[in-house]
């Protein structure tokens, strides 16, 4: 679900359907109603957009979102994460550029959770730079074997 048209035209996955709303996805409110949500929520926001995210998809559904890696390191966030573990954080080595330019000083992570899944986390990491293509492709080819799918 996204209010700008064109995410539909820059969202190449096959099989997925892009939702265009006139609303923001965290106005909806269709519990149980999605497979899958991807995205990279504002990170002052993060924990309500994956509750709301978990909220909307079905139990099994995978919800998997770029985040701050600090976003692990909260008291606050203590309690959610004990009831609702992610099933997967994939550390990237490298910081993005969300601009096309250089990056922040922040470092990210690829979170996923699986509606209904209540173990450990796995942690792991994953080059994403091009100069790395060689380990990246290492890197998603270990990671692709238990990732979204195999979460238990």
């Amino acid at each position: 679900v996204d209010v700008r048209p064109e995410v539909s035209t820059h969202l190449h996955l096959s099989g997925a359907d892009v939702v265009l709303a006139d609303k923001r996805f965290e106005d909806h409110a269709l519990p149980n109603h999605y497979d899958a949500v991807v995205g990279n929520p504002p990170y002052t926001s993060a924990e309500e957009h994956v509750a709301h995210a978990l909220y909307c998809t079905r139990v099994g559904g995978v919800v998997a979102f770029v985040l701050r890696l600090n976003f692990l390191a909260s008291a606050r966030r203590a309690a959610f994460f004990r009831q609702h573990p992610p099933f997967r954080v994939v550390a990237l080595v490298e910081r993005p550029s969300f601009t096309g330019g250089g990056t922040d000083a922040t470092e990210y992570a690829f979170f996923a959770w699986c509606k209904g899944f209540a173990a450990e986390p796995r942690f792991t990491w994953l080059n994403w730079e091009e100069k790395h293509a060689a380990q990246r492709e290492a890197d998603v080819t270990r990671i692709g074997g238990s990732w979204p799918w195999s979460v238990r």
